[in-house]
């Protein structure tokens, strides 16, 4: 019997339903479908994906499904039977087989500096682009602007959820650049108008007003930045964290 296995590094989903694709990295069309997806029930939370039907050797873009909600990782498989691969973050190829080369030290040092410079600014924008830090007191207007690149957008959206399995009628705020305001509290916004994103190609602004975010429990939640293209419905660009606190004074009009 054939069997590939993809191990996926990831959070504690919880029981979020989980499924893994295999998509043509330049195009997205799907090439292969996982028959068993499930956590290995290790305190790491690896995601264990199982693929029956040998998949050919290549490089491939993986899409994780939890709950519906997509992440994009990368992966390269060698396209035998048996065979165990782990998946990455970044796109580069891993080549099998080893290449013995001589440097002079000059270059040898060139190298490190590159690689050194080169995980410097990695982790600076992880820092920036992933982890982002805000604080928003219940009753003020939030007003906060991201550094994500949405070039051939179609639709961009903004949510604040409490757990990333919510669905995103659970948003604890849902807005778009299209109609604006959609979610306040998991349920349906009164007025579309008191919230809006707006978008220029590299970052993006979203605003809501007091009298929605008045609605927001206290409570650490995280962000979430999303665009959808004519493409393909994109994964999450950006994650961040927002610390809700309690409004001291709640008339806000």
């Amino acid at each position: 019997m054939t069997t590939q296995t993809l191990l996926i590094p990831a959070y504690d989903y919880g029981d979020a339903t989980l499924a893994v694709t295999l998509r043509n990295p330049d195009t997205f069309a799907s090439v292969a479908v996982a028959d068993t997806t499930a956590k290995n029930g290790n305190a790491d939370a690896v995601i264990v994906a199982t693929f029956s039907t040998l998949v050919a050797g290549g490089a491939y873009y993986v899409e994780l499904s939890v709950d519906g909600a997509l992440y994009g990782l990368y992966c390269t498989l060698e396209g035998v039977n048996a065979e165990i691969v782990t998946a990455r973050t970044d796109r580069g190829v891993v080549i099998a087989g080893t290449l013995e080369v001589t440097l002079s030290e000059a270059q040898q040092q060139a190298i490190i500096d590159s690689t050194v410079n080169g995980v410097t600014a990695h982790r600076s924008r992880i820092q920036n682009a992933v982890y982002g830090s805000y604080t928003l007191t219940a009753g003020d207007t939030w007003d906060q602007t991201f550094d994500v690149a949405t070039a051939g957008a179609t639709r961009v959206l903004v949510a604040i959820k409490k757990k990333i399995t919510d669905t995103d009628d659970q948003s604890l705020l849902l807005l778009d650049d299209v109609t604006g305001l959609l979610r306040v509290n998991k349920l349906a916004a009164a007025d579309a108008a008191e919230g809006e994103v707006t978008a220029d190609g590299t970052t993006v602004r979203a605003v809501v007003d007091s009298a929605a975010t008045l609605l927001i429990p206290p409570g650490t939640y995280s962000v979430y930045v999303k665009y959808l293209s004519a493409s393909r419905d994109s994964t999450p660009e950006y994650k961040g964290e927002l610390k809700v606190e309690a409004a001291g004074i709640r008339i806000v009009s």
